[in-house]
């Protein structure tokens, strides 16, 4: 966690350590979205980045507690995240492989569970 503090730009929030472990990092093209963006999935957050160089500049997050997962039907390699609260947020991301898609949704699903506060 402290390579990838290291590495980000603009991160505004509390040491990331305080979010838990890595579980998943990866980067996806997202509809609307110019350039590639890179996710970093923590135990309690979702942080989306751009890949600047040797940076990561953090474009926004998501508190696991408040994420919102929508699968495509339409699409098998599409799969949307957005903030419950406010979803104008919407990231449309598509997956290189449906493996990669599944892996994605499947850890999602398990923190949003995790997180959630009844």
């Amino acid at each position: 966690m402290q390579e990838i503090q290291s590495l980000l730009i603009n991160w505004k929030g509390p040491d990331l350590t305080t979010y838990g472990e890595l579980v998943l990092e990866a980067t996806f093209r997202v509809h609307r979205v110019r350039n590639e963006r890179t996710f970093f999935l923590l135990d309690k957050i979702l942080l989306i980045t751009k890949k600047r160089g040797d940076h990561y500049i953090c474009k926004s997050h998501i508190p696991c507690s408040s994420l919102m997962l929508i699968e495509s039907t339409r699409d098998s390699l599409c799969f949307t995240v957005t903030h419950y609260k406010h979803n104008k947020q919407q990231y449309n991301i598509q997956a290189k492989s449906g493996d990669e898609k599944r892996v994605w949704t499947h850890h999602l699903k398990r923190l949003i569970l995790e997180n959630h506060h009844a």
